[in-house]
């Protein structure tokens, strides 16, 4: 029972989804207005204007979406990975914009500063009054990342942009545009970690074999095979799913062996 708790726990762990922003579908919208806007930032964030950053090739950034968009509501908070290669080691700043004009919003990323690669993590929140500004539809919303750089000379250095999407949910999953969208409707990122998080906590009230068995096999168990189907809707990379899925056959294979109680 040891080892299947062990098992578990690395199972629940991997199924953790860093959310990001992802591959965009059309042009600026009202969506993307308002959340260029409003967007909360972390503390020292501010947005540089176009006409005050220069191209710079020797900053670049990966793209680490995947081909679909994950629906996000308002309120919801994310975080986006940005991985950057710099050939002067001055990468200072994240950049994010939503829509392909605009004010960048440059976040503070101190520990970036001496490094020729890495990643930026930039944590964020969707406002939670947004959908009252814009239209009730789901929007498809055009993410840019970029690596920025900064001397303390007022001169801003910026990479070429990675381009991803996310979907702002302001519509019921029936309404048109999220069908269109978001087909799989009932893959929300932030509900499926909830259930995942109180599957979990569950198992502290577990107190013999036999009902750790019930819950692996009725409760865990689905939930994760469930999990697993949403991951293209949650915007996972087919490497990554796949690592997923071969881990999680490996765990059911070795459960059939001699020796396992459930």
């Amino acid at each position: 029972m040891k080892k299947l708790y062990t098992y578990t726990v690395l199972l629940f762990l991997l199924g953790g989804v860093l959310s990001s922003c992802f591959k965009d579908r059309n042009l600026t919208n009202d969506g993307e207005m308002a959340l260029n806007n409003q967007i909360l930032l972390p503390a020292g964030s501010f947005q540089l204007e176009e006409s005050e950053v220069t191209l710079d090739d020797d900053l670049q950034v990966n793209n680490n979406g995947s081909a679909g968009g994950m629906r996000m509501e308002p309120g919801a908070t994310m975080s986006t990975a940005i991985s950057f290669n710099a050939a002067n080691a001055n990468v200072t700043h994240a950049g994010i914009r939503f829509g392909n004009s605009g004010g960048i919003w440059a976040v503070p990323i101190p520990e970036a500063d001496g490094n020729a690669s890495g990643t930026l993590i930039v944590p964020m929140q969707i406002p939670p009054e947004i959908c009252n500004q814009i239209s009730r539809i789901c929007h498809d919303i055009k993410c840019y990342e970029f690596a920025i750089a900064n001397d303390g000379s007022g001169e801003w250095n910026i990479s070429r942009g990675n381009i991803n999407d996310i979907i702002l949910g302001c519509a019921a999953c029936d309404e048109p545009s999220c069908q269109d969208l978001a087909p799989s409707c009932d893959c929300d990122i932030n509900e499926w970690n909830a259930q995942g998080t109180s599957i979990f906590d569950n198992t502290f009230n577990i107190t013999t074999e036999a009902e750790y068995c019930d819950w692996f096999n009725n409760v865990w168990r689905p939930w994760y095979e469930g999990f697993l189907e949403c991951l293209p809707a949650f915007g996972v990379p087919e490497a990554e799913q796949e690592i997923l899925r071969t881990q999680y056959e490996s765990l059911l294979l070795s459960l059939s062996a001699p020796g396992w109680d459930c």
